[in-house]
């Protein structure tokens, strides 16, 4: 089996984008949170729920139509790596690991998410 290849600076800059993004989900999940929690400790419960859906279905209908521009460059970047973690995906599954690693959930995981197309 060929080694891996080291994650290159075009790599890390993209992990490092995601982390970016991902930290950014948090704080405002925790923001949110603290606010559902607040209102949470008013007496009328039905006010409560009736915010708590409306802000699930505002959250829900943003995530749906959250449309994020990326520049060329790194949508190339990121593109790139995305073939790459498929690539890697169906080398692990057609090894002699694969049948060992589909056992475990997290594998499969990701062979549904990446290990669908050929790139």
């Amino acid at each position: 089996m060929k080694a891996t290849r080291r994650p290159d600076h075009d790599d890390l800059a993209a992990l490092q984008l995601e982390n970016q993004l991902l930290t950014q989900e948090v704080r405002f999940l925790r923001a949110n949170l603290k606010t559902l929690e607040r209102e949470a400790t008013e007496p009328d419960e039905t006010a409560v729920a009736a915010k708590e859906r409306k802000a699930a279905k505002a959250e829900k209908k943003n995530r749906r139509n959250k449309i994020v521009e990326v520049p060329a460059d790194e949508l190339k970047r990121l593109q790139t790596a995305d073939e790459d973690v498929r690539w890697l995906v169906r080398r692990l599954d057609d090894s002699g690991l694969g049948r060992i690693l589909r056992t475990r959930g997290g594998f499969k995981a990701l062979i549904e998410r990446y290990g669908q197309e050929k790139a």
